[in-house]
């Protein structure tokens, strides 16, 4: 008998809008380059914010958790590491149903909301998405 995985309703995601800097106990999820060096961006704000520290770059950092999506020199990486990186969050998140994640999005030159949003429509219901990816799911 074949083994049945149930994947949680795409009706259950919830969203947020793009300029919201959630307060409380959020985790803050934000697109890093490989260095971890949070310069600009979400990545500034995990930084600010929520407690990345320089020098780290993807899993839990802080009160956030990067994922790669550009090398240390800001070239994108390739996409299977993306959606590898994705499929850790989205593990990661399940196994902690009692955090709230704050996904931003995960921008690059090559990476648009359209390659990246359906990586998450799987996302357990802690998980708050950008509004911008709500059509895309």
């Amino acid at each position: 008998m074949p083994i049945v995985v149930s994947k949680p309703n795409v009706a259950t995601l919830r969203f947020h809008a793009d300029d919201q800097i959630p307060k409380g106990d959020w985790i803050w999820v934000f697109a890093s380059d490989a260095a971890g060096r949070h310069r600009s961006g979400t990545a500034k704000v995990a930084h600010v914010a929520f407690g990345a520290r320089y020098g780290e770059s993807s899993g839990p950092i802080g009160r956030a958790y990067g994922i790669v999506v550009t090398d240390k020199h800001g070239v994108p990486v390739q996409s299977t590491s993306v959606v590898e990186h994705v499929a850790e969050f989205v593990s990661y998140a399940r196994q902690h149903p009692r955090l709230k994640f704050f996904v931003t999005r995960l921008q690059s030159p090559i990476f648009t909301d359209s390659l990246i949003a359906p990586l998450f429509k799987y996302c357990p219901e802690n998980c708050s998405l950008p509004a911008a990816w709500e059509p895309l799911l």
